[in-house]
């Protein structure tokens, strides 16, 4: 097939240069603008059906745009606007008729790129397993055959829970969201016995939490359960001393959980034991190794967490390489906090006699921060 080298525009009827690049059919037209002013070309439905359509020895195959669950999808224009119908529905429209309104199209071979005619069986809307009324019973016969369970499971509430205690017996596990759950039945497989849906299970039940306590089975985790006081206490304690998953498995939580009832109570992991070696750097402006040298040599305090190395800022008064008389405001700040925080427990642990040596210590830590100790005297 010989092109014409210098083609003429149907539109404007001026000669125009086709791209060497160009794929597809002949252009027509020399631009966009001369395209939208000229006639469309008018491909009866039947040619555009059998461009997309290769017939095999059992079924005919729709090779076009399709689903993503695998059915052909044809655009059709009608009456100014460009419908998506299926392939299937075409087909049936070319060859049989126009749908019943109620009534959607069911293969009997199962394949959803099958458009064959014959394969095609009218169904009523949301009842696929029971043909219309108007096919034979032959039809019905070969469309219930090709399923393996004839009737439809409804998932009532007593169903439900005794898939779940048929999950939990068969896997011994207990999936508490509909994305474990899902991806569990995915993973397993389609086994002789049926298990609930997310959806069914959900329908019933306002949670899987909900569904298992209801099932009888008690679920390995608290993460439902109320905080206590002692909760409270431990995470406190041992907040940034061992790793929040040791933490979780201790009080039958999830890491997510303890998180958030640290936030609850004011702390972070970043905080629990003071400022991390790496924020005291930055907000201090000196180098890391400096201060670790500090803490080799003994002059600077250090608590080794289960992930980071925390200093207390009112220690750092040691570190001659900050800059005292003009420091950092948030580092002036904690340090601060952190002695008059001291100060109030010296004061609440006494009893009898006073502790001469931390009574010095602190008072010599706040002249070096710059506090006012005139209240030494008046007491």
């Amino acid at each position: 097939m010989q092109l014409d080298p210098d083609p003429t525009c149907q539109t404007c009827g001026r000669r125009f240069v086709v791209p060497a690049t160009r794929r597809g059919p002949p252009r027509r037209t020399c631009g966009r603008s001369c395209a939208a002013r000229c006639p469309r070309r008018h491909v009866p439905l039947v040619e555009r059906f059998w461009r997309h359509v290769q017939r095999t020895e059992s079924c005919w195959l729709w090779t076009g745009c399709h689903t993503e669950s695998g059915a052909g999808i044809l655009p059709v224009r009608q009456g100014g606007k460009v419908l998506r119908l299926t392939a299937a529905r075409v087909a049936w429209e070319l060859f049989v008729g126009p749908v019943p309104p109620g009534r959607r199209l069911w293969r009997r071979c199962r394949r959803p790129v099958c458009v064959r005619p014959d394969h095609l069986v009218l169904v009523r809307r949301g009842r696929p397993d029971q043909a219309a009324d108007s096919e034979p019973d032959a039809v019905r016969d070969m469309h219930r055959a090709a399923r393996p369970d004839a009737r439809r499971t409804w998932w009532t509430r007593e169903r439900v829970l005794a898939g779940l205690v048929a999950f939990h017996r068969a896997t011994g596990q207990a999936p508490t969201t509909s994305r474990n759950w899902a991806g569990v039945i995915q993973r397993i497989g389609r086994r002789q016995q049926r298990f609930p849906t997310a959806y069914a299970v959900l329908r019933h039940f306002p949670n899987f939490r909900a569904a298992w306590t209801a099932a009888g089975i008690q679920l390995p985790d608290a993460h439902w359960a109320p905080w206590t006081a002692e909760h409270d206490r431990y995470i406190v304690s041992h907040l940034g001393v061992q790793p929040t998953i040791a933490i979780a498995a201790t009080l039958g939580r999830g890491e997510p959980a303890v998180r958030s009832r640290a936030r609850k109570l004011g702390l972070r992991v970043g905080n629990a034991r003071g400022w991390p070696i790496l924020r005291v750097a930055r907000i201090a402006g000196i180098s890391e190794y400096i201060l670790r040298a500090y803490i080799r040599r003994g002059e600077l305090p250090a608590f080794k967490g289960a992930k980071l190395v925390y200093l207390d800022p009112a220690d750092l008064v040691v570190v001659a390489e900050i800059d005292w008389q003009h420091p950092p405001a948030e580092l002036e700040t904690a340090a601060l906090h952190s002695l008059r925080r001291r100060l109030v427990m010296l004061l609440a642990s006494r009893s009898g006699a006073p502790r001469q040596a931390e009574s010095r210590l602190l008072l010599s830590r706040f002249r070096t921060a710059g506090i006012d100790t005139s209240w030494r005297r008046a007491s």
